[in-house]
């Protein structure tokens, strides 16, 4: 038996066999769902299936709110960089500041030398053993921390 309803702005016909009625699903491509309670229910089923479709769509309060907390990430994101870049600067400038008027001297590497070592053979006050690694790498135009037997660098001279 058929029975034509109409839901939205469509009309979609309800087959039933039995107890059991057929009504097409409302999504990709027409296809039959099996409304349990027979023909009776059809009806309460095409409007669910309405009442559904329509709390699928995101309010525009939910949209709000997510677009206000995309923004807000996004700020905090950028606190935390510009936060994180000023800070280096600054340290970077304050040791630049410290160590420019240090009396220097030239070693010669050894063989199982480092520069480890060697910044904690000749360390600077108020600087870190670190710090002084890259103040040795800044001075002699090293890229990395590889050194060789027989290399000459000029280190902080803790002497003077």
């Amino acid at each position: 038996m058929s029975r034509n309803l109409r839901a939205a702005d469509a009309t979609y016909e309800v087959r039933s066999f039995g107890n059991l009625a057929l009504t097409p699903a409302f999504e990709s491509a027409p296809q039959f769902a099996v409304i349990e309670g027979g023909r009776s229910s059809a009806v309460r089923h095409s409007q669910k299936v309405e009442r559904m479709q329509r709390d699928a769509q995101p309010s525009s309060m939910q949209l709000r709110h997510a677009i206000i907390g995309v923004v807000a990430a996004l700020l905090v994101s950028m606190l935390l960089i510009g936060g994180s870049v000023i800070s280096d600067y600054l340290s970077r400038s304050a040791s630049n500041k410290f160590v420019a008027d240090v009396a220097t001297t030239h070693v010669v590497v050894h063989e199982g030398d480092s520069l480890w070592a060697l910044a904690q053979q000749h360390p600077l006050d108020g600087l870190s053993t670190r710090d002084v690694v890259n103040w040795i790498k800044d001075e002699n135009n090293l890229t990395s921390s590889l050194i060789m037997a027989g290399q000459q660098l000029v280190v902080p001279d803790s002497q003077a």
